[in-house]
């Protein structure tokens, strides 16, 4: 299949490849006629020669084109052009859920359980209403599923499910055998892995290994063919669901669910997934609620944490991954690897991570489509700034330039060198790299070129420097437009800017005066304060030049601008100091641009004290305060007055921490006051009369027969106190 970016399919632009697998290839396209951006899966040609597959896919195509749910990508419709099918669909920005969940584990991390029962519930439902309408997915698995922000759910990350219905064409046109590689065996059925037939409970199970990889960062059964699941499933004794061997934190109950999902027996699981749904519901707020865990060493950190940090990751721009010395873990030095065919065409493979297989497999990172590559060919493994390549024992080889690589033996791929496997050749993009000064970085630059951006309109010419520009809160860019008209006469252009805050400028757009033919240039400075307000987010603007002698004229340039994230917090307890027994708190003020993840965990060096809970993890958005309620308890009293300090420590996702102390005091225990015995009482009084005594002893104050009397009676009274007191 020829690469089509840059081309038109009827009223669709390509714009760039989003990613290719094991039915084609993906990719971003702009509709000219409703002007929003689309995704267009461009099927495999091969897959398409035989009739019968290509009718079931048209069939499976439009009943899945009927579905209409939030958490299904709807698609638009299909096209034909000489050998080419294709899908329009529904565009959804950003990464799928199997690229955030590699970044957590490799940072060992975790997902909240809230939001990991919140992603499988949303899934469950939408499976339910796909299964109402007669269609069966077969293919639930994290890279079939898309994330988007959902602000009406008052979460970040809504799932959105892909490919829905396409893998029953997928499993009529190719060998279903037992040992062949069809679909992600780690998430297949048991009746899928034997041949026995596909059912709605077939996607339950898929739902159910989901829920485990999420909640503990592994899919129950690994498997990497159909080979290895038929171990598990026939030729072994049924293995256990054991999640908390990994996870002691997970409640009872969701532990349940998670059993009844992955029984082995159709007929043993949920009904229905909206049974499945149900019970996910129907779990109360205080069993979700977790304690710090104790075996994620990157603690547990919600998915728009890594979605905020790629917002600054994935541009590659920001200073300190590129200013960061050799040996650094700044990351690898390369920002992606550039695929070139026999035929001259290539595609951009963005660099996420330290490890890329490559092969024919659809479950490598990358995938190459030739018979002369093996399933498994080669691995790319980045080291700092040091990229390794280890052939996987490839049948036809792997070669740098002209020298042949010994198998399983690990050779450095210098960026100078070309990495040959049949016949494809694989070009290291190095990183474009800047200052650590806060400098405008175009996205085109990652692959170490610089374009004019230009726009003609009304005579008008526009252009930048750059179309993507990246800032952080707290600093200035610099947007040197250039203006130029083919008018015969002059003109003044007024700049006006649209699309960002007013108070982002540190210096406004102006006007411009052109003479004839003249091309002049206005500096625009942006400015976004280090607030909460300033959302760390991608925002579309427009500059304008309007002509003030022919309105309405106007050239007008579209421009982006990525806003970095940035973490700032404070930590305070009220009260500070407490006695056993008291409840405090311990408040999160997030002052950071983006929702943050913030593990809070209670410790004293001593151990006498006791904490419930002992920690939490809360999800707090920009401008905004959470809070941890808490019971201190002491272990023991000696009798006496004591008092212990412990410390509260809260920790961002992004690994900034911060402490607090506090202070617990302790009376002596002891048991209910006694009554004070007959001789107590005795003594206060005998005390009270000697008072008595002393006063009339007196100069003569007390000779008044009158003031006696009064006074007898108040200093019983203080005799018989002190009695009760030394009782």
């Amino acid at each position: 299949m020829s690469n089509l970016i840059g081309q038109t399919l009827e009223r669709y632009s390509i714009d760039s490849l989003l990613g290719q697998g094991g039915m084609g290839k993906v990719y971003k396209a702009y509709d000219s006629r409703l002007e929003r951006d689309v995704a267009i899966k461009v099927i495999h040609e091969h897959l398409m020669q035989r009739t019968d597959v290509r009718a079931r896919f048209l069939q499976e195509a439009r009943s899945a084109a009927q579905i209409t749910h939030p958490n299904i990508v709807h698609i638009y419709s299909l096209g034909e052009i000489d050998t080419l099918l294709y899908i329009v669909m529904e565009y959804v920005p950003g990464g799928n859920l199997r690229q955030m969940l590699d970044k957590l584990r490799r940072a060992k991390q975790w997902l909240p359980i809230p939001e990991a029962v919140f992603i499988v519930r949303q899934l469950a439902l939408a499976i339910d209403h796909a299964h109402r309408m007669g269609i069966v997915h077969r293919d639930i698995k994290p890279a079939n599923i898309m994330l988007r922000p959902d602000p009406a759910e008052g979460v970040f990350s809504q799932p959105v499910l892909t490919d829905l219905g396409i893998a029953k064409v997928m499993n009529g046109g190719f060998d279903t055998q037992p040992g062949s590689s069809l679909g992600t065996p780690s998430y297949m059925a048991p009746e899928q892995a034997t041949g026995d037939g596909t059912t709605a409970a077939t996607d339950i199970y898929a739902l159910g290994i989901l829920l485990h990889e999420l909640l503990v960062g592994r899919v129950p059964f690994p498997a990497k063919g159909i080979t290895d699941l038929m171990r598990y499933y026939v030729r072994e004794q049924a293995p256990r669901v054991e999640p908390r061997k990994y996870r002691r934190d997970l409640p009872e109950g969701l532990v349940r669910i998670l059993v009844r999902a992955l029984e082995r027996k159709p007929d043993d699981r949920y009904p229905t997934a909206r049974d499945l749904a149900t019970a996910l519901d129907r779990l109360s707020k205080e069993a979700l609620t977790t304690s710090v865990p104790e075996f994620a060493e990157g603690g547990v950190v919600a998915l728009e944490t890594v979605y905020d940090r790629d917002l600054v990751a994935g541009f590659r721009s920001v200073p300190p991954e590129m200013s960061a010395p050799s040996g650094s873990d700044a990351g690898p030095g390369v920002e992606a690897i550039r695929v070139v065919d026999e035929n001259g065409n290539s595609f951009i493979h963005k660099i996420e991570g330290r490890l890329i297989t490559v092969g024919r497999d659809p479950e490598n990172d990358l995938v190459l489509e030739d018979t002369q590559v093996s399933r498994q060919h080669v691995r790319i493994e980045f080291d700092g700034p040091v990229c390794k390549v280890i052939d996987q024992r490839s049948t036809n080889g792997t070669y740098l330039d002209t020298e042949k690589l010994l198998p399983g033996i690990v050779e450095i791929w210098e960026p100078t060198k070309v990495l040959r496997i049949a016949g494809y050749r694989l070009h290291l993009e190095e990183t474009y790299r800047v200052s650590e000064a806060s400098e405008a970085i175009d996205v085109t630059q990652m692959s170490g070129t610089k374009e004019l951006h230009t726009n003609w309109k009304e005579s008008i010419c526009l252009s930048t420097p750059f179309s993507h520009y990246f800032v952080k809160p707290g600093e200035t860019i610099d947007i040197d437009l250039t203006v130029l008209t083919d008018e015969t006469d002059g003109d003044h252009f007024d700049i006006i800017c649209t699309g960002i805050p007013e108070d982002w400028f540190s210096i406004r757009p102006s006007s411009i005066h052109l003479g004839p033919g003249e091309q002049g240039q206005v500096t625009l400075k942006i400015h976004p304060p280090r607030s909460p307000r300033t959302r760390a987010a991608r925002h579309s603007f427009k500059i304008s030049a309007l002509s003030r002698r022919k309105q309405p004229r106007a050239g007008v340039l579209e421009l982006a601008l990525t806003v970095g994230a940035f973490v700032q917090f404070d930590v305070e307890m009220r009260p500070q100091q407490i006695k056993c027994g008291d409840r405090a708190k311990v408040y999160v003020h997030n002052w950071g641009n983006h929702t943050e993840q913030f593990a809070i965990g209670l410790k004293d060096s001593t151990g006498e004290l006791q904490f419930e809970p002992r920690g939490d993890n809360l999800l707090i958005g920009p401008g905004q305060t959470g809070a941890m309620e808490f019971v201190v308890r002491c272990r023991s009293g000696n009798g006496a007055f004591a008092g212990w300090q412990f410390t509260a420590r809260v920790k961002a996702a992004s690994g900034e921490g911060k402490s607090i102390e506090g202070r617990v005091s302790s009376e002596a225990k002891s048991g209910p006051r006694k009554s004070p015995s007959f001789v107590d009482r005795l003594l206060g009084g005998f005390i009270g009369l000697l008072g008595i005594g002393i006063l009339n002893s007196g100069t003569g104050i007390l000779d008044n027969a009158t003031l006696i009397p009064m006074l007898i009676f108040p200093m019983l009274i203080l005799g018989f106190s002190v009695g009760f007191f030394v009782g």
